[in-house]
């Protein structure tokens, strides 16, 4: 258990490196847009209103359709 507690405490200092952290003010109409399998998000204290509107595909339906909008076919474009 030592081993694992010296790892997360390892992992929290990495995490919380400000090199590796972007901070962004959303201003409405204007998306954010980021690849949910490759970044760790939240979100910070907030006083006020605050509506928040999400929405998510998943990678299959973004390759599919970004090969149908660049060449189409296996073998051409991102990955495939």
């Amino acid at each position: 258990m030592e081993l694992w507690y010296a790892a997360a405490r390892k992992w929290t200092e990495i995490l919380q490196m400000p090199e590796f952290e972007i901070r962004v003010q959303l201003v409405p109409g204007k998306p954010l847009i980021f690849d949910n399998w490759r970044m760790l998000h939240g979100r910070t204290a907030f006083t006020g209103n605050r509506r928040v509107c999400g929405g998510y595909i998943g990678m299959d339906d973004f390759m599919a359709r970004w090969r149908m909008f660049n060449g189409g076919g296996e073998g051409k474009g991102m990955g495939g």
